[in-house]
């Protein structure tokens, strides 16, 4: 629905369309079930028997979901009528139904005035007033009314996703899921399960979780993701016509948790969901929208960068010398300028995001003990100030904030400090570039071009070092009892990410096409662009090169020959979080190895191979 004009009474919206149609709605932050820590929610419809004017009847439940959009009637045209734009909400009482509409226009006999209405009545009638409007505010005239009865509509925000549940980092078996029409913004949503060629239909009802946290604008569609809460409706009917067998595990998994309120809680972005089951932190249902691999255990920093504007603005011409002219003395030092500046800025949002989860932990450390008291005491039994109502949700709303904000904040220092590694680089060349530009112009010659050595990403610097595209190798395992693994390592464009963190390998058999590769090797490259520009062009056949990096492994698929490589060969390597393995890639223009660095072991070799 697009509306032309919106007019609001407190939390009571009034919206109008180009044809007349309108629409009200209450809704705030508060009745559509965002702030548990300060009210009572159900989704189990009940009647108080307690007054407004009761005080007592703020501490009971309010009801779920939120009221809708109420469709208002048609306003009848005849003869001169025609209503404009011009529309008006206004309280003329108590209580929520205590509203009038008003929408400026013209009566049969061409009188100026407004059509006005209760809130809840079923007939508009005009009132006669002085009012100027032009004709481009009128809508609909009498003349006009259903000759043009088609709505302009805006873009459908539902999105579809799908993917699985994984226990403990185990996905499975034989149950897949899918959200066909998730809405960032609002709105409950189907949840199809399928198992051994049967669906049942389930509906989650997602509301926006409140935070104590400042954070950007629009989440989950700018990169991070949005957090809600999340309840799971079994409607009426759903398992009819089901197996006995789907039935019964259906009921062990889900129908403890039918209208419970708030079992789940969701993280959303616009390329992924994950459904995660309060009573149960092991469980999660990770579903895409297929730009990501469905695996849970991929290299997650990706996930929060999908829009990164500093990612896009590292491209952007204001900041790039051109790569086929030779740049002019001026143009390198207004860049050098400006790059330097941009440097300077992500520096400082570093600072930030490293202070911001500090007081993401100190809020969290001062709150949840206060919480638990509150918890364990007869303070758990007292509602008036709210105190019951605080501590039902507290520990969840500052641990799930408290997890969100250390997500993103060290996703985006991550991925800053891959910009800023860049940019040292970008800004050493031009420099280097200046002092040639400089000389030139002294002994009256010509400006020289952008180096073959240099590049702007770092997917490019792979062949500027010489680096293979395949190879033909082992993987090693640090126990002298476990034989090596073939393998070959073909170098792998990462679609779902700009070219500024590293480098992914697939790693199939040997005769294996790259598409089959199941495993696949995320190679952080660290400071290996000012490595590699460092060494001018020099291949390594002439001089061995040497990369620090830090290897992260994710397997794509069921296939049995990645899971043992990456439980044999990799997960020995690194620590009890599998938070990366620090190593050095070593490559003499044939060789080819990986090694962890720092060594934690005699035995430090990951992968050798050769170029064939």
């Amino acid at each position: 629905f697009k509306a032309v004009s919106l007019s609001a009474s407190a939390s009571t919206m009034f919206v109008i369309n180009a044809q007349g149609k309108m629409y009200t709605r209450l809704a705030d932050f508060d009745v559509a079930g965002c702030d548990p820590m300060f009210f009572k929610y159900t989704y189990i419809p009940y009647k108080s028997e307690l007054p407004g004017t009761d005080y007592f009847s703020n501490l009971t439940e309010w009801a779920l979901p939120a009221e809708d959009w109420r469709g208002q009637p048609a306003i009848q045209l005849a003869g001169k009528a025609a209503i404009t734009r011009c529309i008006t909400i206004l309280q003329n009482g108590q209580g929520n139904a205590a509203r009038e509409l008003r929408v400026a226009g013209l009566n049969e006999n061409g009188e100026t005035g407004f059509w006005s209405k209760g809130i809840f009545d079923s007939a508009w009638h005009f009132v006669r007033a002085e009012l100027y409007f032009d004709d481009d505010s009128i809508l609909q005239s009498a003349n006009s009314a259903g000759k043009n009865s088609s709505r302009e509509r805006g873009i459908a925000l539902d999105a579809p996703y799908s993917g699985f549940r994984w226990q403990g980092g185990t996905k499975e078996a034989d149950a897949a899921y899918a959200i066909p029409n998730f809405n960032m913004l609002e709105g409950d949503c189907e949840l199809r399960i399928t198992r051994r060629g049967e669906t049942c239909v389930l509906k989650l009802h997602p509301v926006e979780m409140w935070t104590y946290l400042k954070r950007e604008y629009l989440p989950g569609r700018t990169g991070s993701p949005k957090l809600f809460w999340a309840t799971l409706e079994i409607p009426h009917g759903a398992f009819d016509g089901l197996s006995e067998s789907f039935i019964a595990w259906l009921t062990e998994n889900y129908l403890q948790h039918d209208r419970a309120l708030f079992a789940y809680t969701l993280a959303a972005s616009t390329r992924y969901l994950l459904l995660r089951n309060n009573a149960d932190e092991n469980a999660v249902v990770f579903l895409t929208d297929g730009t990501l691999s469905d695996d849970l255990a991929e290299f997650s920093p990706v996930w929060y960068v999908e829009n990164f504007l500093e990612a896009a603005r590292y491209y952007s011409p204001e900041l790039v010398a051109g790569k086929d002219d030779a740049p002019t003395i001026e143009e390198l030092r207004q860049k050098i300028a400006l790059n330097k500046m941009f440097h300077a800025e992500l520096k400082r949002q570093n600072r930030q995001s490293n202070w911001a989860q500090l007081t993401a932990f100190e809020f969290n450390a001062s709150y949840i003990p206060a919480h638990y008291i509150a918890l364990i005491t007869p303070l758990r039994f007292i509602d008036v100030p709210k105190i019951r109502t605080i501590t039902g949700f507290g520990d969840k709303v500052v641990l799930a904030n408290s997890a969100y904000i250390s997500a993103v904040s060290a996703a985006r220092i991550w991925v800053n400090e891959k910009i800023i590694a860049l940019l040292e680089t970008r800004i050493r060349c031009y420099e280097d570039l200046l002092k040639t530009a400089l000389r030139a112009q002294k002994n009256n010659a010509e400006p020289q071009p952008l180096p073959a050595w240099y590049a702007e990403n770092i997917s490019a610097y792979w062949d500027i070092a010489g680096l293979p595209r395949a190879i033909h190798g082992e993987f090693f395992s640090p126990s002298p009892f476990e034989k090596p693994v073939s393998a070959v390592l073909r170098f792998a464009h990462n679609q779902a990410a700009p070219d500024i963190f590293g480098w992914e390998l697939s790693a199939g058999g040997v005769d294996a096409p790259h598409e089959q590769g199941g495993l696949v090797l995320f190679i952080d490259a660290q400071k290996s662009a000012a490595a590699i520009y460092a060494r001018k062009g020099l291949p390594p056949a002439k001089k061995t090169l040497v990369l620090d990096c830090v290897l992260y492994f994710t397997n794509r698929s069921n296939d049995a020959a990645a899971q043992q490589i990456i439980a044999q060969n990799l997960a020995p390597f690194g620590d009890e979080e599998m938070q990366g393995i620090p190593a050095k890639i070593i490559f003499d223009g044939n060789n080819f190895t990986i090694r962890q660095h720092p060594a934690k072991r005699s035995n430090t070799l990951i992968f050798a191979g050769a170029v064939k």
